[in-house]
């Protein structure tokens, strides 16, 4: 009723893939993450708050398929983004960090991961407190 694009209907859509993630059904999951960013992407920019939280999701649901290439590739892309629209201190930074640093591992460059995991541990006690870690 309301449309492929509307606001009601892309948040619906973003908590069903939500769910479905929790439940670890990502076969199901990603593409409603897909179209989610999709029309996130397209109402309010690459660089939104939201778009990249959804961009981090995707990347974080495709990990866990092993579709490692381009959970990396999302990954990177919220790094990069980020720095112009969240805080330093965002906690989704050490959380986009640390999935970043998962993947680097699964997909065996291991000296890589270290490095990540280590900015992780970093960025998660500087902003979180060392009872986060």
């Amino acid at each position: 009723l309301l449309g492929h694009e509307h606001p009601n209907t892309n948040l619906t859509r973003f908590m069903l893939a939500t769910l479905l993630s929790d439940q670890e059904r990502y076969g199901e999951s990603i593409p409603l993450r897909r179209q989610e960013l999709e029309v996130a992407a397209k109402r309010n920019g690459c660089g939104a708050h939201g778009t990249l939280i959804s961009i981090r999701l995707l990347a974080n649901d495709l990990y866990w398929l092993d579709e490692l290439e381009e959970a990396e590739t999302l990954f990177r892309e919220f790094l990069e983004d980020r720095q112009q629209v969240l805080k330093p201190s965002d906690f989704v930074i050490g959380r986009a960090l640390g999935g970043l640093a998962k993947t680097l591992e699964e997909a065996g460059r291991l000296e890589e991961a270290a490095a990540i995991a280590q900015q992780t541990l970093d960025h998660r006690h500087e902003h979180e407190g060392p009872d986060s870690l």
